[in-house]
This record gives structure tokens, C-alpha cells and sequence, in this order.
């Protein structure tokens, strides 16, 4: 990739970030490639591309990145399995949303609140 493409995928990026901090999710989705994102980036573009489908109503194809996520970054992967059970959970699928709760490690920050949506779904 030349330095122009660099660029332009860079303002790309930028405008599409600046559409999600706006909460103006299907914007944020034409520039929110996790192909085209950076190596240090890509999971923190899977993440916000995941949440924009979800808020766009795209559910299955949300919880499909965010399981890839969860597979492919151990950093990522309590994070990407908090909000797949939220959208099950939202979906009203409990069954579902109470294994993808157990999936959150205990080191996260969702452990607690986590274990608190449990709790209350028994």
C-alpha cells in the first residue's frame, strides 16, 4: 500500500469514527473496515464495526464479528462475549445470552455485572 492509500484509508477511518462517536452507526459502517484498518487497530475497528451492525439492527452479522473477535483476540474476547450477550439477552434469547455470560473472564471488567445478569436470570 502506498503512502496515499495509507492516507486516504486513514481519513476514511477517521470520518467513520468520528460518525460512530456521533452515534451516526450507518455512516460509521461504510469506513469501518477491519480489513483496511491497521494491525494495531483491527480489533478495536471489529468491535466498533460489531456494535454499528447491532445498532443498525444487523444482529447476526454483529454477533458473527464479535465471535470472530473473541476467537482471535484473547485481549478482546470478554469484551466481544459482553456484548454478544447483550444482544441475545436483548433479543430475548436467555438460554443463549447466559452461556456467552459464562464466557466472560474473571480478570474483565464485565465479570461482576455479568455474574450480577445471571444471577437474575436464574
Amino acid at each position: 500500500m502506498n503512502a496515499r492509500g495509507s492516507n486516504t484509508n486513514d481519513a476514511s477511518l477517521q470520518k467513520a469514527v468520528e460518525a460512530y462517536n456521533e452515534g451516526d452507526f450507518a455512516t460509521a459502517l461504510s469506513g469501518l473496515s477491519v480489513e483496511d484498518a491497521p494491525d494495531q487497530k483491527k480489533s478495536q475497528v471489529a468491535l466498533a464495526r460489531a456494535i454499528s451492525l447491532h445498532e443498525t439492527g444487523e444482529n447476526e452479522q454483529a454477533i458473527a464479528l464479535l465471535n470472530e473477535l473473541a476467537m482471535n483476540d484473547e485481549i478482546m474476547e470478554s469484551t466481544a462475549n459482553w456484548y454478544i450477550a447483550m444482544i441475545q439477552l436483548e433479543s430475548e434469547k436467555i438460554d443463549e445470552a447466559k452461556e456467552s455470560f459464562t464466557r466472560i473472564q474473571s480478570e474483565s471488567s464485565y465479570y461482576a455485572k455479568a455474574n450480577e445478569i445471571l444471577k437474575k436470570l436464574q
